[in-house]
């Protein structure tokens, strides 16, 4: 098992979980409850755990078979005078050892042990990839918050509105016409408001489906740790990215395959022994103890073709390794220059935006004062309050954009992992379950039945 304590430690999360809910609740909270408990995230280490056996599997190429042996017959023989059958039974044990396969197992080796490596690399990726969907899920309840907040005082100041027309209108001082603008903006307003209380239910419902529990009192996080204070630095970061380790990885597994392709074509050399009874009905029905040794030798002369073609393929599958790697460097650095120009317009835009807000505010109550002093009327008044509404609700938008970006350059850069991210969890450890199987010669292993019984709570 890769984590020691790990129900202690589940069960110390969800009550402090449980506590929280009731309280306020961090990002880095959540992100831990994510981090533990996510479907998606424990089904990625599950594979991992499943391609350490690969190594194993390939070790056993270098080992000792060993299996029992039991046959039973009955030979019938004609002759001119007569008929005779006879029947014998025979049961030992037969042992094979392999000497020399042409290096078949050591290519398969290397490549199962690539495989792990570039299994682990995507398993970070995929870490990140949670622990992003988190993030975009914690922040989107806050979005969504936000936005009903504003829909909710956008809604009381033009009911407001609506009953300052119509008192006005009672005593002549207003128009119908007015009155009528005045209630179609507030209907407006009680519209946008159920549509606001709409999408934080469903933002709801995101946030349950990544982090597990229903949002409770969420803390506006800041930004992360660790990023990159320049473009040059977001690039240069991206080239280490888990995605271009993996593809590099890959390359080393198409290189082994190329090796068990040529040992194809080398002799195999085996040393076999075997030891046993067996009865010849003929010879009076006694058991006699047979005992032997012996070496097989097997020299491949022509198969087809076949193991000519698994040579070109090896070829080609590195030739695509190799462009592969290529693509997934571009890419990490195509992407961790997107990710910073993405952030760095969102500060912007962030920083545009509250101004926006400020200045709709100020606008609105000097509408209102000259309103007073009659040199505005209600519509005035009334799209002033309609700007106020969209620079706020803009305005929510633009610090979810930021806090979002944020993340994506650092996972763009590698660092939106547990770790890095200094999250208060025990650390899953890859190594564990690989040092544990990965010599085994017999039997399921600790971790294999510790995480059996896991699955099946």
């Amino acid at each position: 098992m890769a984590w020691r304590g790990f129900p202690l430690l589940v069960l110390a999360l969800a009550g402090s979980w449980a506590c929280a809910a009731r309280a306020e609740v961090a990002l880095t909270v959540a992100l831990a409850k994510t981090y533990l408990e996510n479907p998606r995230l424990e089904a990625a280490r599950a594979g991992l755990r499943a391609v350490d056996e690969d190594v194993p599997a390939a070790k056993a190429g270098w080992r000792p078979r060993l299996s029992a042996r039991t046959a039973i017959g009955m030979e019938r023989t004609t002759t001119t005078i007569g008929d005779a059958v006879v029947q014998g039974q025979q049961a030992g044990l037969f042992l094979e050892q392999p000497v020399y396969d042409g290096g078949a197992t050591q290519a398969a080796v290397d490549g199962a042990e690539a495989a792990v490596g570039a299994a682990r690399e995507r398993l970070l990726v995929e870490e990140q990839n949670v622990l992003f969907l988190g993030v975009r899920a914690f922040v989107g309840v806050l979005r969504q918050q936000r936005v009903l907040e504003v829909a909710l005082a956008n809604e009381r100041r033009l009911g407001e509105q609506v009953q300052g027309a119509r008192s006005r209108f009672r005593y002549g001082q207003t128009t119908g016409t007015d009155v009528a603008f005045a209630e179609a903006r507030a209907a407006e307003a009680v519209a946008r408001r159920r549509g606001a209380e709409a999408d934080l239910r469903m933002a709801g419902n995101a946030f349950k489906r990544v982090i597990g529990d229903p949002p409770g009192t969420l803390i506006p996080p800041g930004l992360p740790p660790g990023l990159p204070a320049s473009l040059a630095e977001a690039v240069d970061l991206a080239r280490d990215h888990p995605l271009a380790a993996a593809a590099g990885l890959d390359l080393q597994v198409a290189q082994a395959r190329k090796g068990a392709a040529l040992a194809r074509l080398e002799p195999r050399l085996a040393l076999t022994g075997e030891a046993g009874y067996g009865q010849d009905a003929a010879g009076g029905g006694d058991w006699d103890q047979r005992l032997g040794v012996g070496a097989s030798l097997a020299v491949p002369l022509y198969d087809g073709g076949l193991g000519y073609a698994r040579i070109r393929q090896s070829r080609q599958l590195m030739i695509e390794g190799r462009h592969r790697l290529a693509d997934a460097r571009r890419a990490a650095e195509a992407e961790a220059a997107s990710a910073w120009e993405a952030y760095q317009s969102a500060g912007d835009e962030l920083l545009s935006l509250r101004g926006r807000a400020k200045a709709a505010s100020l606008a609105l109550d000097g509408v209102r004062q000259e309103v007073a002093a009659g040199a505005r009327d209600l519509l005035q008044v009334l799209e002033a309050e309609q700007d106020l509404f969209e620079a706020e609700v803009d305005l929510a938008l633009a610090d979810e954009a930021r806090v979002v970006a944020a993340y994506r350059l650092l996972a763009a850069t590698g660092g939106l992992t547990a770790e890095r991210l200094g999250l208060d969890v025990s650390l899953y450890d890859p190594d564990a379950y690989y040092s544990e199987v990965r010599g085994l010669w017999s039997g399921l292993g600790r971790g294999s039945r510790d995480d059996d019984e896991a699955g099946s709570d």
